[in-house]
């Protein structure tokens, strides 16, 4: 950004040939040069898949540890930035996770994408008072629960089981209407 060639003009973005690009500009650049882009996306999926999978049961670990109460995983989340290099034979190449990608905005194609995603993470996740209010209600609940039932283990596992399915499935639901500019990679619907 402190080249002498650096262009960031609104002229210069919206003509695709500013030096920050939004990825939606990179995809069309990479159809117009023939690149089957639906190809590309599924193969940088994969590779965030894979790479979300090998650290997979670290991060359950974490998880449980920070969080025991919370069996529906409604309590954490995180953004990852990946560094994906695209080679010339449009092999994507995982460069680097960033567990905290940068949010500062230095010009105002970063603040609009940063933004989108930042309110984009909110919609998905259906963070509102309300929804952190019942998730300390159902954990109160459940301690309650717990203490009335201490002889009948079989009795809580089958009502909570019943109650996390219900739980895990309208979140699901939430999700799936509040992508925005999100899109789900995994697991896969069909």
């Amino acid at each position: 950004k402190d080249a002498e060639d650096f262009k960031i003009t609104d002229k210069d973005i919206e003509a695709g040939t500013s030096s920050k690009r939004t990825l939606e500009t990179v995809y069309k650049r990479l159809s117009e040069d023939g690149v089957d882009v639906n190809l590309l996306k599924l193969k940088i999926a994969d590779l965030i898949i894979k790479t979300l999978i090998s650290v997979q049961p670290d991060l359950l670990h974490n998880y449980r540890t920070c969080q025991p109460n919370d069996r529906t995983f409604n309590m954490c989340y995180e953004v990852l930035g990946f560094d994906v290099l695209i080679d010339s034979d449009t092999k994507p190449w995982l460069l680097e996770v960033n567990q905290a990608p940068s949010f500062q905005t230095d010009s105002g194609l970063d603040y609009q994408v940063k933004k989108a995603v930042i309110s984009d993470t909110f919609k998905i996740l259906g963070a509102t008072e309300d929804t952190r209010q019942k998730n300390l209600d159902r954990i109160m609940r459940d301690r309650e629960l717990k203490k009335m039932h201490k002889q009948s283990t079989l009795f809580w596992n089958q009502m909570r089981g019943e109650e996390f399915a219900k739980e895990i499935e309208e979140r699901r639901m939430h999700q799936l209407s509040n992508l925005g500019g999100f899109y789900k990679v995994f697991p896969v619907e069909d």
